[in-house]
């Protein structure tokens, strides 16, 4: 399909739904401040990150699922303890006033920092602690098709119309992705891009993640923690301006077990390649997964995934690995468990495998009671084991105290949710803020009693590698 035969193609669908739109306000309640109207798309119509536009973008390959939220319609942002609880209650005040909502209910985005009380300076500077976004546009890849979603205002026949910049944030859109198309990562390109990127990591203080290793062990070993996940930064300057839109669309190629995120706002641009999901809500059916324990592809090759699982209790290595994740499986059960009618893990993980590595992984899987909704869900799992330590509410204070650079969104949650309450997030991992020159990466690993920190150093630089390999 060619850049005009979509114009002409949306120009047509907005005058569509601008005949709905005008029909919807000469008869809306006065209650009704919002709606949102819904069309289809053609099975060949791009939906993909925009280079700049600014966007929320999100990729689930295993669930077929793609969305693209263009523009913004209504923005909720909160900090403190009582941040969930803030955006519950705003968010259902606004899904009161809005028209039709059953019919064509509006999707919302959300993302949040580790830490409630996390400032977002620095580099995060601009960035809401906690937002919730519902876009003007939403984008929307299904595996029953694509579509086409305006959310809307209906206050007054005296407002401006809106279509004027909705037309225009289309055409930015699709001029955007037609001069990024996809373009296939080759082998050599790779090769040089990340020898060029190794060089630069020598700037990283070892010094200062081997004095918190050592810091976080003697934690342990004094029996204030079973385990604490330390954090690390990297800032590398980069040859050339880096094109989120290639970079989203190689991390959904390499990476299709993972979830996807671009985000670009305020001047900021932000990609992760998250593998963990830290909820997904289809109520009543709630899911979880519990991430944690690394394993090089060198050290397991296809043919010997059944044999690790098989000898993981023999080989010392392994049982590390076992016990580290066995803290994250328990935590989000025992979490769960009251909150459900019923709940149910495997007694044994399964090998996770990733373009670069394995992780180990044990999926939880219940029936949500009807009280509970996906921001309950959402405060009893944050932060778990795998990003926090165990008992994780004390390890994330610990980390507070102990950790010197801002994490950030890092280790916070990402995803979206609809107005029956139904969503899934994953936890924002595998990510990296870029400037035109610059890319500021995170990884963290975690610690037991058993830990080395220069295993757990070469962990981290296994998993800033996700987005290095790709650039």
């Amino acid at each position: 399909m060619t850049i005009l035969y979509n114009l002409i193609m949306i120009n047509l669908l907005l005058k569509s739904l601008e005949h709905q739109w005008t029909a919807f306000i000469k008869h809306s309640h006065s209650a009704h401040r919002y709606i949102s109207l819904e069309i289809a798309l053609e099975d060949n119509f791009p939906i993909a990150a925009p280079e700049s536009v600014e966007h929320f973008f999100l990729n689930k390959s295993t669930d077929h699922m793609r969305l693209l939220g263009l523009g913004n319609l209504l923005t909720i942002s909160a900090t403190g303890e009582l941040r969930f609880a803030v955006l519950k209650s705003r968010f259902k005040k606004l899904l009161a006033q809005w028209q039709n909502r059953h019919v064509v209910p509006p999707l919302a985005f959300i993302a949040f920092a580790f830490d409630e009380n996390d400032s977002m300076s620095n580099d995060w500077q601009d960035l809401p602690n906690t937002l919730l976004k519902i876009p003007q546009i939403l984008l929307k890849q299904t595996p029953s098709g694509k579509t086409l979603q305006l959310n809307l205002t209906l206050e007054s026949t005296a407002l401006k119309n809106p279509f004027e910049n909705i037309h225009k944030l289309l055409t930015d859109y699709l001029t955007d992705v037609s001069l990024h198309p996809h373009r296939p990562l080759k082998h050599n390109d790779q090769k040089h891009s990340v020898q060029n990127q190794q060089s630069m990591t020598e700037q990283n203080d070892r010094q200062q993640w081997n004095t918190l290793s050592q810091d976080a062990l003697e934690a342990i070993r004094k029996g204030s923690f079973d385990k604490l996940v330390t954090s690390r930064q990297q800032w590398v300057r980069l040859e050339k301006p880096v094109s989120i839109t290639q970079l989203s669309q190689k991390l959904i190629s390499h990476y299709p077990a993972c979830s996807i995120l671009s985000f670009f706002s305020a001047g900021k641009k932000l990609i992760a390649a998250s593998p963990e999901r830290l909820i997904s809500l289809q109520h009543p059916v709630i899911k979880s997964d519990a991430i944690g324990g690394t394993i090089l592809h060198s050290s397991a090759s296809n043919n010997a995934q059944q044999q690790i699982l098989h000898t993981i209790d023999d080989n010392p290595e392994y049982h590390k690995l076992r016990k580290e994740h066995a803290f994250i499986a328990q935590d989000i059960y025992q979490r769960l468990d009251p909150l459900c009618h019923s709940l149910k893990m495997p007694c044994s993980p399964f090998l996770m495998k990733l373009y670069n590595m394995y992780h180990l992984e044990t999926p939880v899987q219940g029936i949500l009671q009807d009280q509970f909704d996906l921001f309950n869900v959402i405060e009893a799992l944050h932060p778990t084991p795998a990003i926090a330590g165990f008992p994780a509410h004390r390890a994330r204070k610990w980390l507070l105290s102990n950790e010197t650079s801002q994490r950030g969104w890092y280790t916070g949650a990402f995803g979206w949710l609809d107005a029956d309450m139904n969503g899934e997030l994953s936890v924002m991992l595998r990510c990296a803020l870029f400037n035109r020159h610059q890319a500021h990466l995170f990884a963290g690993a975690g610690l037991i009693n058993e830990s080395d920190p220069e295993i757990e150093w070469q962990e981290t630089e296994l998993k800033m590698q996700t987005i290095l390999e790709m650039l």
